[in-house]
């Protein structure tokens, strides 16, 4: 059974946004964001880009 895209996309936002909340100060930086980024992003919910 194919899930819709739709949905696909949506758990791909739960698990970047869990990712990133996990991520050390150094690997947020790396990756030119800043805690508020992170903070904000992964408050989120999964249907909100």
């Amino acid at each position: 059974m194919r899930y819709p895209d739709f949905i696909e996309t949506w758990v791909r936002r739960v698990r970047w946004r869990r990712e990133l909340a996990r991520m050390d100060a150094r690997l947020i930086r790396d990756i030119g964001l800043t805690q508020m980024d992170v903070w904000t992003e992964s408050g989120k919910p999964f249907w909100r880009r």
